[in-house]
């Protein structure tokens, strides 16, 4: 069950990397695409600055962060159980070993 739960552990983290990868890509592209328009004058066009381009590819690039430093939080607490609970096998068997874990974990 372990086994399981570990590889279960590393999709997640490989999900995690693929989300950053992806949100950096889009993000840079619709920085790329749609961080300027074109505004008609009297003459011709003028490039200007569009403020929704901007932050649509800043709100990618910061969501994607996000979402791969939660799923690595959730990746390192589940983790945690799975030793948690590996260590609370071996100390219901006896009290001595209840002992020696705790004074490996000081």
């Amino acid at each position: 069950m372990d086994e399981r739960m570990d590889k279960n552990i590393k999709k997640l983290s490989t999900l995690a990397t693929v989300v950053l990868i992806i949100s950096l890509i889009g993000g840079v592209i619709f920085l790329l695409a749609l961080s300027t328009m074109e505004v008609p004058t009297g003459i011709g066009t003028e490039t200007v600055p569009n403020p929704a381009g901007i932050g649509l590819g800043l709100g990618s690039i910061i969501g994607g962060f996000l979402q791969y430093y939660f799923l690595n939080v959730y990746c390192d607490m589940a983790r945690n159980l799975l030793m948690i609970r590996q260590n609370a096998g071996k100390t219901v068997e006896s009290g001595e070993e209840l002992e020696t874990l705790a004074k490996e974990e000081v």
